[in-house]
């Protein structure tokens, strides 16, 4: 028997009523769900949305149709709870630029500098001001194009599949992207030019 019809067979037991079988689906799809999310979501809050993912896919069983393999369908559940994730994310964020977080990142400068060469703490710093700046960029959209990004660029996900995630049509998806791209520019223009 294919995996794929493993799977539904164990989905139609699960829609019969023998719930329990969901733990097989779980314990399959445990480690997927979980890289999908910690690639997105804040370490602290990984494991909230992998849960509410797999909360979603046993609510949706009933409406997966085994027309594309089980696991493309969990995938676009568990993109569309990170995507919701940043959404609720947005809407609760206060706005601060980043800076010297105090005690804290003093005593790590002098932890880094005691056994590098200058040469090795200046491309550190380097880094983290490029992650900063790339936290500080990706905070100011707004979860939908933040998503949108992420899938093509650094998932190198093809437009359609994007399109199909966030349930948008191609040439919306394609705007999209392309507004986006031109949001980041200016965003980094502007943190660039105010010196952060």
């Amino acid at each position: 028997m294919s995996s794929d019809a493993y799977e539904n067979e164990i989905i139609k037991h699960i829609l019969d009523g023998r719930r329990e079988e969901f733990g097989i689906l779980v314990d399959k799809y445990r480690d997927k769900v979980f890289a999908m999310t910690a690639k997105r979501i804040p370490r602290d809050d990984i494991e909230d949305v992998a849960q509410e993912a797999f909360v979603r896919i046993f609510r949706g069983l009933a409406g997966y149709a085994p027309v594309k393999p089980f696991e493309n369908w969990l995938a676009t559940i568990t993109l569309r709870c990170c995507c919701d994730y940043w959404r609720a994310a947005g809407r609760r964020r206060e706005r601060t630029a980043p800076g010297d977080s105090g005690p804290e990142q003093r005593d790590w400068l002098e932890r880094i500098l005691a056994p590098m060469s200058e040469e090795a703490f200046r491309a550190l710093c380097a880094r983290r001001e490029a992650q900063e700046l790339l936290d500080a960029t990706l905070d100011r959209l707004d979860a939908a194009d933040r998503m949108l990004i992420e899938l093509v660029y650094w998932e190198d996900r093809p437009l359609a599949e994007a399109a199909e995630v966030l349930e948008w049509g191609r040439a919306k998806t394609k705007v999209r992207l392309m507004r986006a791209r031109r949001k980041l520019r200016k965003i980094i223009a502007e943190l660039i030019g105010s010196g952060r």
